[in-house]
């Protein structure tokens, strides 16, 4: 997992929530990219205690469970939301 990677979707994810915000987005679209936005700034905050593979895999799951709420937020209506999410997911799996 590359904390770059994480950095982007953090601010993806924040960008995503005050444009739709602006757009009136339904609630819970909204509810999830705050979610996912929180998912993005608690693996990067667990990833900077330690370098230790526990804490480390730890800061993974958070960075996953960020990309999903993503995922969730976006890709009900859009293929070409669903392509844009499964790249970033590749990108957040890939080994640095």
């Amino acid at each position: 997992m590359s904390a770059a990677v994480v950095r982007d979707l953090l601010i993806i994810a924040r960008v995503l929530h005050s444009a739709r915000s602006a757009e009136r987005a339904a609630e819970s679209e909204l509810r999830k990219l705050e979610a996912a936005a929180k998912a993005f700034e608690t693996s990067l905050a667990t990833a900077s205690v330690s370098s230790d593979r526990i804490v480390g895999r730890a800061a993974c799951v958070w960075a996953e469970r960020g990309l999903l709420l993503l995922a969730e937020a976006l890709c009900h209506e859009s293929a070409g939301a669903r392509v844009f999410v499964s790249a970033w997911g590749q990108r957040l799996t890939e080994r640095y």
